[in-house]
């Protein structure tokens, strides 16, 4: 799954601001392939100001990205929320909140302190995301939307961390989000495999007494962190007790200091192995130049690196086994002609020909017997196929094999290939003493399988 990730963008009402961010979405175009890319995440500041209305101002930087359309998924960020809409009483009362259970009480409790009335500051954001993301759940600091990639069931979780970013003084040490609304998250992402936690502030802005258990909630909760607001790019595995997270803070795509390092990140990531390969894009002498590729390993707990060992053991297995059965049936000299290439699903039949008849119907010449489609093979039940000499019979096992090693994860099955004719033909090698034993050796694996 390929994930493009942008941040602080910061659209103005200037025309030369408008041109350059135009210039630099167009050069994205040209410097990437956007037909492969499945999703966008973007981390905020869209805007330079609130002021401006934020869901047109989408719309352009949508439209100037790419012709055709691609997910977006966004985060708020401090430049947009309209702080001047913050009232005054809202702010010193939210800066005594000095613990975790005064900020659940404070954004739970509406009828002691009108939290919900004091948040018109990103009424345009809340909007936004309604219109264009339609998440499956969405509360006044928080959205959920679930997607697809093959067999696996991503969730995104993205907070408004900028609800409280006033603008009056360094955001640094006094970023606060309530940890209640992480545990809802956590509970909602259940049926997830891969979980995504996208924010504008990285965790590490959050005030001290707020940031450690919202950290590990977060590590030892969610794979993948993505934030920016720093303006600068920052790769970062981070462990927990239990697992771990990978954290990526992107780079600003525009500069307001003259500064910053403008670019952009592309993530391609392959979740059964859990593995990203980043690409950092810098934006140098007026052009988006490749800065560094590195591969990331997701950390994961020890069950999950078990079922990583396991499915790399399969995809190897596969490979060998494409190999061998493209020597073993390919009669081309074409290296790039495999078995699979010139594989056709043999006549299946239920019954024998001697048995195809029933007797009242023989002399009118109607059979009873069905064609067997290749995919009734894997289903749960058990068959025995048999023919005549060079029917086709090893050439569907083989297939039979590669399907499964193909589909393991959503199939759930191990296949195993045991050809009797080696074993009868080769003295010098026994036949395992288990199953288990000839799977081990099969998929080089380790005594504990």
């Amino acid at each position: 799954m390929k994930i493009l990730q942008i941040s602080d963008v910061h659209f103005s009402q200037e025309t030369r601001n408008i041109e350059k961010i135009k210039k630099m979405l167009n050069m994205i175009r040209s410097s990437i392939n956007l037909s492969e890319v499945d999703a966008v995440v973007l981390c905020g500041d869209i805007v330079n100001k609130n002021s401006m209305d934020l869901h047109s101002t989408f719309q352009q930087f949508k439209n100037e990205l790419s012709d055709k359309p691609i997910p977006i998924y966004i985060s708020c960020g401090n430049h947009d929320v309209n702080r001047k809409l913050i009232k005054p009483m809202f702010i010193t009362h939210v800066n005594t909140l000095n613990s975790n259970d005064k900020i659940d009480s404070f954004v739970l409790d509406n009828e002691s302190n009108q939290f919900t009335d004091n948040t018109k500051h990103f009424d345009q954001y809340q909007d936004l995301i309604k219109a264009e993301i339609n998440p499956e759940i969405i509360t006044n600091l928080y959205y959920i939307t679930k997607i697809n990639d093959g067999d696996k069931k991503i969730g995104i979780f993205s907070i408004n961390s900028a609800w409280f970013s006033c603008g009056q003084t360094d955001d640094y040490g006094r970023i606060i989000f309530p940890r209640t609304y992480i545990y809802e998250g956590i509970r909602a992402l259940k049926d997830c495999s891969i979980k995504i936690f996208l924010t504008h502030f990285p965790i590490t802005y959050f005030a001290e007494f707020n940031r450690t258990e919202i950290q590990q909630l977060v590590a030892s909760n969610f794979d993948v962190y993505f934030c920016g607001h720093t303006h600068r790019n920052e790769s970062v595995v981070n462990y927990s007790s239990e697992s771990g997270i990978f954290s990526c803070t992107c780079p600003s795509l525009t500069s307001l200091t003259g500064h910053d390092n403008n670019g952009f990140i592309l993530h391609d990531f392959n979740w059964e192995l859990m593995v990203d390969t980043v690409l950092e894009m810098r934006f140098v002498d007026g052009l988006y130049v490749e800065y560094k590729r590195q591969g990331i390993n997701l950390p994961v707990n020890e069950l999950k690196k078990d079922k990583i060992i396991l499915v790399k053991a399969i995809q190897d297995k596969k490979s060998t086994v494409i190999d061998y059965a493209t020597k073993k049936f390919c009669m081309f000299e074409d290296d790039d002609i495999s078995f699979l290439d010139i594989y056709n699903d043999p006549v299946l039949k239920e019954k024998d020909k001697i048995r195809s008849y029933t007797s009242d119907l023989q002399e009118k010449g109607i059979t009873e017997n069905k064609n067997v489609a290749f995919q009734k093979l894997l289903d749960k039940d058990n068959y025995v196929i048999y023919g005549g000499e060079k029917s086709g019979k090893t050439a569907l096992l083989y297939r039979l094999y590669i399907e499964y090693l193909t589909h393991f994860l959503s199939l759930n099955y191990l296949p195993v290939f045991i050809d009797m004719k080696h074993y009868y033909k080769t003295t010098s090698e026994t036949f395992p003493r288990s199953i288990k034993e000839f799977i081990r050796n099969e998929y080089n694996l380790s005594i504990k399988y």
